[in-house]
This record gives C-alpha cells, sequence and structure tokens, in this order.
C-alpha cells in the first residue's frame, strides 16, 4: 500500500491513469529510465505546494492498488451493449476503446493508430494497431471492430445516425453515418472493444461480466456486488503495467467507505458526493478532484407568455441567487 499515511480519493480517470502507470507496495529496485514519470493531472484540495522544488517522483514495480468504489456496475462492464453509461469502470484496465478523448478536445491513438473523417462526412475510416492480441489469445482486427460495432448499432447504444460498420481491409473499417454530427466521431472511437470468440462461445450475459479485452490488465475473478480483481497482462502491446494487480470492492453505503478507507482497508475511493470528500478531507486524507461537467438552467426568454421573458425578472432570479451559500453549503 501507499507508503504515506495519507490515502487518494480520485474519480474514474485518475484510478485508471494510476492503474496503469502507477503501483504501490514495499519499495523496490527503479525501473528502467525508458519508462515514462507519471503525472496526475488534478487539483488538490490541500494548501497550494510549496515554490521550494521537489524531486521527482520515481514509480515502484509491483504490489496492488486496492480501489473502494462506491457503487457497482449496474448492468456490466465488459461487452458494450451491456455497458449503461459510465459503469464500464471496474474494468477499464482491461478493455479499451479506439481512440481516447483529449480532456481538452481531440484524440489519442489507442486500438485506432489514425482516423480520416471523408470530405461529405458521411463515413469515418479508423486505421487499427496491428499485432494486438485479446486476453484469450485470439487477434484484434477489422474483423472484431465490426463486430462489437454492429453489436452496438443493433442495441441502439449509437441512436439513428451510426448506419453500418464495413471492413476495408484487415487493419482498416469505414464507419457508414446517415449524417455529420459533431459527436458522431466521439461515440464510435469511444467503443470498448471485447474478443468476439469469448462473446460467441460464452454468450452476452457472460460477457457483460466477463472483461476479455486488450487492456494492459487481465480480470481473473470478479464477485458481483462484492469485489473484482484484475491482474497485470504481460502480453499488453503497448507499456507494461507496473502494479501487479488491481483490486475493487464495492462498496454502497456511505459511512461504511468512510470507515474503510480511514481503517486502510483501500488505497484509493472514489464518490461523487461532496459530503464523502468533505469528510474524508477532514480525516486528513488526500484528495484529487476532476471536472466531472456542469448542469445549466436555461430560462425561457423567447415565449412571450413566460415570465422570463422579462428581462428584468431574469435579473432579478440572477440576484436572487445565492450562489455562494449554495457552494460552501451543498458542496461543504
Amino acid at each position: 500500500m501507499f507508503k504515506s499515511k495519507s490515502a487518494l480519493i480520485i474519480c474514474l480517470l485518475l484510478v485508471v491513469l494510476l492503474a496503469t502507470l502507477a503501483a504501490c507496495g514495499e519499495s523496490s529496485p527503479t525501473p528502467p529510465a525508458t519508462q515514462p514519470d507519471i503525472t496526475t493531472p488534478t487539483i488538490s484540495t490541500t494548501a497550494a505546494p510549496s515554490t521550494t522544488s521537489k524531486p521527482a517522483i520515481t514509480p515502484q514495480v509491483g504490489g496492488t492498488l486496492r480501489i473502494i468504489w462506491s457503487n457497482p456496475p449496474a448492468s456490466g462492464f465488459g461487452w458494450g451493449p451491456k455497458i449503461f453509461g459510465g459503469e464500464g469502470f471496474p474494468a477499464d484496465p482491461a478493455m479499451e476503446p479506439l481512440m481516447d478523448g483529449k480532456f481538452i478536445g481531440g484524440f489519442e491513438p489507442r486500438l485506432a493508430t489514425d482516423y480520416k473523417v471523408s470530405s461529405d462526412g458521411l463515413s469515418i475510416t479508423f486505421t487499427l494497431r496491428q499485432g494486438v492480441k485479446f486476453h484469450d489469445g485470439t487477434d484484434f482486427n477489422a474483423e472484431a471492430v465490426k463486430f462489437n460495432v454492429d453489436a452496438m448499432i443493433k442495441a441502439g447504444k449509437y441512436g439513428k445516425n451510426i448506419l453500418s460498420c464495413d471492413v476495408t481491409n484487415s487493419n482498416t473499417v469505414s464507419i457508414k453515418l446517415a449524417r455529420f454530427e459533431n459527436i458522431s466521431l466521439g461515440t464510435v472511437a469511444g467503443t470498448v472493444i471485447a474478443s468476439p470468440t469469448a462473446v460467441q462461445k460464452n454468450g452476452e450475459n457472460w460477457a457483460a461480466i466477463n472483461a476479455v479485452g486488450t487492456g494492459p490488465f487481465k480480470q481473473v475473478s470478479y464477485e458481483p456486488d462484492v469485489k473484482i480483481r484484475l491482474e497485470r497482462w504481460d502480453g499488453y502491446w503497448g507499456q507494461k503495467a507496473y502494479l501487479d494487480a488491481i483490486e475493487g470492492t464495492f462498496i454502497a453505503d456511505r459511512m461504511t467507505q468512510i470507515m474503510a478507507m480511514k481503517s486502510g482497508a483501500g488505497d484509493a475511493t472514489h464518490s461523487r458526493q461532496a459530503k464523502t470528500t468533505s469528510e474524508l478531507t477532514q480525516a486528513g486524507l488526500k484528495v484529487l478532484q476532476n471536472f466531472m461537467g456542469m448542469v445549466a438552467l436555461n430560462l425561457n426568454s423567447r415565449d412571450e407568455n413566460s415570465p422570463f421573458y422579462d428581462v428584468r425578472v431574469r435579473m432579478a432570479t440572477e440576484y436572487a441567487i445565492n450562489k455562494n451559500a449554495l457552494v460552501k453549503t451543498l458542496g461543504f
């Protein structure tokens, strides 16, 4: 476990980053210089860092990262058509998408090394990475992508704009669109790709809770609503993970989650509740924050029958809402 007495409370994106690149456990030899430094793009709730320079973080090799998840996956995590929203989080280190969306826009290569949108905006061509294997030893290729994309279309996961996936050759697929939409690229690029052989052999319900992907970690066990274990997969095509394993424990009860972290039962936890974050901060645990989106209240200012048609009412509403008080009270 982490040597410092502080634990990390991290949101989903940070957990995946730490799981793949960082490690916990007892000290061990310094990894080769070719391995990348670990940087965590977060905003800490602790005091501002000192201007005094600090030595670079040296990753440790080995150990198991113990994550306490605040909620179990509702539907599944290993098969795209069964994943609801962001419920694939427990198996993120095992499953990979075609491309990763950058936080500030754009995409980075993953299972696809490049993409091209046609001049008319009605098709997207992905160039796929070659020499990649699924955890069951089968090949990742264009047919595997088509299998997954076709299943997503059939399940209605994309909406009506994604029409089909055509195989151009063994490492190229073309996605056909009904019309150009600026979200179409991200919709398809973010699809996690599961082994067609594993799905066809065992069935979709089995695949929903058994992640057979191409990621740096391989799922080895799962107890529904209790625990999931992933172990480093040395057959990974990219940078090998520093960790030996990742264990995720599901604790839905907020107070039990807090007590577990205070007792040292987990190295990291995840919560979207401001009260939980506040209490763990007060307990001396380190909090890393990640932007999770926004919610907007749109007033109907174009309907003459709406009170908000009058600009004075809109201004009065703006002045009447004490935003600072809401943040301090509801955001702790």
